[in-house]
């Protein structure tokens, strides 16, 4: 390299800095991933002081990840789940106390 260009780091999705080129400027995140992200930094922040986290904060991700998995579920492809998932399940469900106490075999 030469002592006569200027190094550019890339910050932000796509790597490219934000930059869109002929002087305009895109930032980074969008604004509602700009709050996604300062959302789960709050977290983080909770997780890291050895706190818990309040229920407000995890309740958002809850439903997100509710309805995301509505819409999975409901895919036909998932309508005639094969023997061999039912057995994978199986194999890796954990028991819950009703189910040690009433004698449940998974394995």
């Amino acid at each position: 390299m030469s002592g006569t260009g200027s190094t550019s780091v890339a910050v932000g999705m796509g790597g490219a800095g934000g930059r869109l080129g002929y002087g305009r400027y895109r930032p980074p995140f969008t604004a509602v991933q700009w709050q996604e992200l300062e959302h789960q930094a709050m977290i983080y922040k909770y997780l890291v002081a050895g706190l818990p986290v309040p229920p407000d904060l995890v309740i958002p991700i809850r439903h997100s990840f509710e309805a995301i998995s509505a819409r999975f579920f409901n895919h036909p492809s998932c309508n005639n789940l094969s023997f061999p998932l039912s057995i994978y399940y199986a194999r890796t469900h954990i028991l819950t106390a009703e189910e040690l106490a009433r004698g449940s075999d998974w394995s």
